[in-house]
């Protein structure tokens, strides 16, 4: 039986480890390795994974550089065979999550990377805000929570280019020739608020995150209509990183310019004020979201 290694970055993540791990522990895979690479937290995050989860592998070093490194930490210090990413804020939504990994690792030996659907909370991780359903491998890997590699064909680890960093990562295995698979219903329920989502930093935005995505994948993967993201650089970045965005939709996609809900998304976020924006934001996903979107649960047969 192959060992699954979950890779867990951390940093100050004292409020929502123990979530985290808790749904790592009741896993009802015999052979998982767990490792969290904590960058020196200044909160509590390393004595409640010392005093509570004995069984976890932590490691403490001090990472001068992004969340990725921290990524890259843990995964340089698994033995896992198959290794699966996790945040230190996300839950797995059911306990055999690693159990259909392996077995699709397993049964599946020219598969080298496993993507699934996933959703969004906020306080319930029972109650879905929004929901991610990618069946296309790379833009499954716009969050690193619940996708799995196997050792043999990973390349040296995340990249540095933000919000694409796991996805260069499986367009080096596809190019290699391995295949991919698709669990095709939520395994991870992604933590989110208004304040808490490391790409809710102006740094993020120094580089456009659709630029980021083309030169990765190719205009062919790329969402080219994912408007709202607008929103979200308008919240969190500079009025001239928005402009640049709503340039690069055209000039990707020339046609956006006849689209309605491409102007919607343009006018609103160049119109409406930050502070009113973030509030409206958090209003759809408290109030409005979740009536909107439902859980996909493991099925009978998974795949």
């Amino acid at each position: 039986m192959e060992q699954v290694s979950i890779c867990i970055p951390a940093y100050n993540a004292e409020k929502t480890i123990k979530d985290t791990l808790n749904s790592c522990i009741i896993q009802d895979y015999p052979n998982i390795e767990i490792i969290v690479s904590d960058n020196c937290s200044t909160d509590n995050t390393k004595e409640i994974i010392k005093e509570v989860y004995p069984q976890v592998v932590i490691l403490e070093k001090k990472i001068t550089g992004t969340a990725t490194q921290n990524g890259n930490n843990a995964i340089k210090h698994s033995k896992g065979s198959y290794i699966v990413l996790m945040c230190a804020d996300d839950i797995f939504t059911d306990a055999n999550i690693i159990s259909k990994i392996a077995e699709i690792f397993d049964s599946m030996p020219k598969v080298g990377y496993i993507s699934r659907y996933y959703y969004q909370f906020i306080d319930n991780p029972r109650m879905p805000i929004r929901g991610f359903r990618h069946n296309n491998p790379y833009r499954g890997a716009d969050n690193w929570s619940g996708i799995a590699f196997r050792r043999s064909c990973m390349p040296l680890g995340l990249s540095e280019e933000i919000f694409v960093e796991a996805a260069y990562l499986v367009k080096q295995i596809i190019q290699k020739g391995w295949d991919y698979h698709i669990l095709k219903y939520d395994t991870v329920a992604v933590r989110t608020t208004i304040n808490n989502n490391g790409s809710q930093k102006p740094i993020c935005y120094i580089k456009s995150p659709l630029k980021n995505w083309v030169d990765c994948i190719g205009k062919e993967h790329t969402s080219l209509t994912n408007f709202i993201s607008l929103i979200q650089i308008k919240n969190w970045g500079t009025y001239k990183a928005l402009l640049r965005e709503i340039i690069y939709f055209i000039r990707y996609k020339p046609s956006n310019i006849f689209r309605l809900d491409f102007w919607f998304f343009s006018f609103i976020s160049l119109v409406i004020p930050k502070r009113l924006l973030k509030n409206l934001v958090l209003f759809y996903k408290i109030k409005i979201g979740k009536h909107f979107i439902k859980e996909i649960k493991c099925p009978k047969s998974a795949y």
